[in-house]
């Protein structure tokens, strides 16, 4: 699944546990920004030890959950803030009349597998 916005491959939501997906885009991106960052030496010896156990070099692993970390902070948020085109967009798809969805009521109308009779 695509960003619309940015274009970038967004992670597949699992329960417990949070996927990237592939995207052959990946290997032809050039790769310009450098995170340089500090970690203690508990927190270095256990990424390691995920990262000794998992076919990802460090640099990879710690992209990934960053990234995934990243689109699950975006999903929770509350507040989005819009340009004016993009709120009126918004609005004209909440405004338009509901469309019937023929199958989707014959699924509502046969009993639940949860109803006891």
């Amino acid at each position: 699944m695509k960003d619309r916005l940015t274009g970038a491959t967004l992670p597949l939501l699992l329960p417990l546990c949070v996927r990237l997906t592939y995207d052959a885009d990946m290997d032809t991106e050039t790769k310009a920004a450098r995170w340089t960052i500090r970690v203690s030496p508990a927190d270095d010896m256990l990424v390691r030890r995920v990262v000794a156990e998992s076919r990802m070099s460090l640099s990879e692993y710690v992209v990934s959950q960053a990234v995934a970390a990243a689109y699950a902070d975006l999903a929770d948020r509350r507040l989005f803030s819009l340009a004016p085109e993009e709120w009126t967009e918004l609005q004209d798809v909440l405004d338009r009349p509901a469309a019937a969805k023929p199958r989707l009521i014959a699924l509502l109308e046969q009993p639940s597998v949860l109803e006891t009779e």
